[in-house]
């Protein structure tokens, strides 16, 4: 199983540097609106930040989600004014690679954080025999 974990910050209107400023947070990855999209044709409707997890791939999806809540504790009224600016949205996004049918059961400390700084989560599963890990 390999588990990518990120939580991605967008703005129509705050450009990347003001979303790092408003969170407490330098990115991994900032993009502004009208950059071309890494590997494709499109370009960016909005202006971005992600933090992604530092953790192994390897290593399961819950624990992936405890390192963000970690790295964000303290932050977390922060995140949720940054939410709650009009056209401004946090999601945790993950990416699940798995050769069979991985456990999605999320205890409710998760579910709570995610509501606390008004984030929403995405999920995209990707199921096959011949996925490998690090």
């Amino acid at each position: 199983m390999e588990n990518h974990v990120r939580l991605v910050f967008t703005s129509k209107n705050i450009r990347p540097d003001e979303i790092s400023v408003s969170i407490g947070v330098e990115g991994d990855q900032m993009w502004a609106a009208g950059d071309k999209r890494s590997k494709t044709d499109l370009l960016e409707t909005e202006n971005g930040l992600v933090v992604e997890s530092k953790l192994a791939k390897s290593l399961d999806l819950m624990t992936h989600i405890e390192w963000m809540i970690r790295t964000f504790n303290g932050l977390e009224d922060k995140l949720l004014s940054f939410s709650e600016i009009p056209e401004c949205e946090i999601q945790l996004t993950c990416a699940v690679y798995s050769n069979g049918a991985p456990p999605l059961n999320f205890e409710k400390f998760i579910t709570h954080w995610l509501g606390c700084i008004g984030a929403s989560l995405d999920i995209d599963l990707y199921v096959s025999s011949s996925i490998t890990t690090d």
